[in-house]
């Protein structure tokens, strides 16, 4: 399954653009009033519409983007040949950074469309400042395996609303399931293995709500499969811009430095969705402590194989799916 959106599509259609014009844009915000462009090099450039600064800010630049503010920039229209131009923050990309310019469009993009007016000072430096923190994130170590976010986009992809979905999702890597919703948690457990055998924290299966959920989900490799990118593009493409967002940076965040290789690993979709089981996290074998042992021990954690609990427990995933 192809990992493109039609968003990159219409991005590598556009004309390169020198540093002050454009002669094609994707215009994104409620107005259309913000500018995604390609650069000299080809590279990802996003530009948001502010109002005068107050006060001058120096450029920023890190690893793999760049930011400029209060600058001025023309766009010709295709159409009528009519020049506009603007103030603007100019939030580039490193050319050099090419494996990471799907991400950076989709991100960049999403950004833009939650921002219906040209922003003021302290909107603007706000929105770059969030981005910045976020892309700080793809020099750190990753918070989860590839193979785990694979396994969690899975589950949005599948559900029902999505939507819902995306906003029960997990804001820290260390929080103790996947998605918390009012009723009820889940934790997704991901494996390559052809067993059944994952890891898991005891809170997670004893939590004590009835409500609590694993899911497990067996993964293959195959080319013909599709990858974290080609997921989040197929989940992006049926929320809101306020949900986008909150994929991408969660995608971003998650990955870290592993980025830039996560679209080497491709996983058979169908095969993913068959294999799929989600069982009430009580149903999970565990270790038991004693009640006097209790106030010494936390932090419990242990592997399970839990096939044959998914052979003989009614398979709950479609409903909790569809919640």
């Amino acid at each position: 399954m192809g990992a493109r959106s039609q968003l990159w599509v219409a991005f590598e259609a556009l004309s390169n653009s020198d540093n002050d014009s454009a002669i094609s844009a994707v215009r994104c915000g409620g107005a259309k009033q913000h500018l995604l462009i390609k650069g000299t090099y080809g590279e990802p450039i996003l530009l948001l519409a502010t109002e005068p600064r107050k006060t001058l800010r120096a450029p920023i630049k890190l690893k793999h983007v760049s930011v400029g503010f209060e600058l001025l920039f023309e766009v010709t229209d295709t159409a009528s040949s009519e020049v506009t131009s603007g103030t603007y923050c100019k939030f580039i990309c490193e050319p050099t950074s090419v494996s990471l310019h799907p991400y950076f469009v989709e991100m960049l993009a999403a950004t833009a469309s939650i921002h219906g007016t040209t922003l003021s000072q302290l909107d603007a430096d706000e929105a770059v400042d969030a981005m910045l923190e976020l892309f700080r994130q793809l020099e750190r170590p990753a918070k989860t395996t590839i193979v785990g976010l694979w396994g969690e986009l899975l589950i949005i992809y599948a559900a029902k609303n999505a939507t819902d979905f995306i906003n029960a999702w997990h804001i820290a890597g260390t929080d103790t399931y996947d998605f918390a919703f009012s009723d009820g948690r889940l934790e997704v457990k991901t494996t390559e293995r052809s067993m059944r055998e994952h890891d898991f924290a005891l809170a997670q299966v004893r939590g004590g709500r009835t409500g609590d959920a694993i899911a497990s989900l067996l993964l293959s490799r195959s080319a013909a499969g599709i990858s974290v990118l080609g997921l989040a593009n197929a989940i992006a493409q049926r929320v809101p811009p306020v949900q986008q967002q909150k994929l991408w940076t969660l995608v971003l965040a998650e990955l870290g430095q592993d980025a830039e290789a996560a679209d080497e690993l491709i996983f058979d979709l169908e095969a993913a969705l068959n294999n799929l089981r989600i069982i009430p996290a009580a149903r999970i074998p565990a270790p038991q402590i004693n009640g006097d042992d209790k106030a010494f021990i936390s932090n419990v954690r242990f592997r399970a194989n839990i096939a044959l609990v998914c052979d003989t427990t009614v398979d709950s995933a479609d409903a909790f799916l569809r919640r």
